[in-house]
């Protein structure tokens, strides 16, 4: 037995166009109410999203690190719903200024004039999302959540991974190059950043590794040159070692006379290359301790898009579920537009 979809009656409040020879179009909010409740929800998942990702730039940590990225997912999903749910143009422009707004509030105490400019630039593209999502409604007869999240959500990461990016760089402008050790970013966050280039790093040094000792790096690249040397085949595995633990005392003098301070061998290799640029930047002159974070923040931003396909399924699978939850819940009611037209409110 086939379920029919209700044709939408025409309330007072609706706006109605006519297309097709005057058939009546209906775009209707109907219970302003829940579409309050809608913004609301978003526009403090976007506050909620920008607190986390503060906390974990400034303190690292796999936990804040999750809650970020459940607040993150969470918000896309109430953002392409709330494209999709209501329909009033002035009401969606209204909570996509106070979405920018919400993350630019949550970085009260990592405040920049990067973290202000790279909402901008987040507005703007939470705006081109919205432009898109309208246009691909209007050519849609039936509602169709994966082929709308396509057009919207990478726009919206986009936003995103400018603004988060842009509070990495302003994190780095807040660093007291004094006392650099408690002010610049996180151990966890460097990881993330470099982690990219750990691959190109492996086929020059092939020992590279983040999260073994660096002291046990240098041995192992001591052993492989040493190995590799025709000249000393010859010797006896006695007089290899020897040669061994010469070169790689060798390594590790030039590595500390590179960095310009000594070096906690024991240490893993991620956190000594954190304290190795931290001493490098300290004794930089004013336009390089500018240029280094920039080129940081913009790597974190190219890390994050690069999982754009990943973060758009999960965050469009996470609004299908609610999606279909506000339905049965009566939270929003599916009818006809036109006899062949479908279209959501909330009712």
């Amino acid at each position: 037995m086939e379920t029919r979809i209700p044709q939408i009656p025409l309330p007072n409040h609706s706006h109605t166009n006519h297309h097709n020879g005057g058939e009546p179009v209906v775009e209707a909010d109907q219970s302003i109410v829940k579409v309050y409740l809608f913004a609301s929800c978003t526009i403090l998942l976007a506050l909620g999203f920008s607190i986390l990702v503060n906390i974990f730039i400034a303190r690292g940590g796999s936990g804040y690190f999750f809650l970020s990225l459940g607040a993150g997912l969470f918000f896309l999903a109430f953002f392409l719903l709330s494209v999709v749910f209501i329909k009033s143009a002035s009401i969606n422009y209204g909570i996509l200024a106070l979405e920018a707004a919400a993350l630019l509030a949550g970085s009260y105490n990592n405040f920049s004039r990067a973290a202000f400019f790279g909402s901008l630039f987040t507005l703007f593209f939470f705006l081109v999302a919205y432009y898109v999502s309208k246009r691909e409604m209007e050519s849609l007869l039936k509602i169709r959540l994966w082929r709308i999240s396509k057009g919207v959500m990478p726009k919206a990461i986009l936003g995103l991974a400018i603004f988060v990016s842009c509070l990495l760089y302003g994190k780095f402008g807040m660093t007291d190059w004094a006392t650099p050790q408690s002010s610049f970013i996180s151990e966890r966050v460097f990881e993330i950043v470099v982690t990219p280039a750990v691959s190109v790093a492996q086929k020059i040094v092939p020992e590279f590794d983040l999260h073994i000792g660096l002291g046990d790096m240098i041995d192992r690249i001591a052993l492989r040159e040493v190995t590799n040397d025709p000249r000393l085949a010859i010797l006896s595995p006695s007089l290899k070692t020897e040669v061994t633990t010469a070169t790689a005392a060798e390594l590790k003098k030039q590595i500390e006379q590179y960095v310009g301070a000594p070096m906690d061998w024991n240490q893993s290799v991620v956190v000594s290359l954190r304290q190795a640029v931290l001493t490098k930047l300290s004794g930089a002159s004013p336009q390089v301790q500018n240029r280094v974070p920039a080129g940081i923040a913009i790597l974190l931003f190219f890390v994050i898009m690069s999982f754009v396909g990943i973060i758009r399924y999960l965050a469009t699978f996470i609004a299908f579920l609610l999606y279909e939850a506000f339905i049965a819940l009566g939270f929003s009611v599916l009818f006809l537009e036109t006899r062949s037209k479908e279209i959501i409110i909330l009712k």
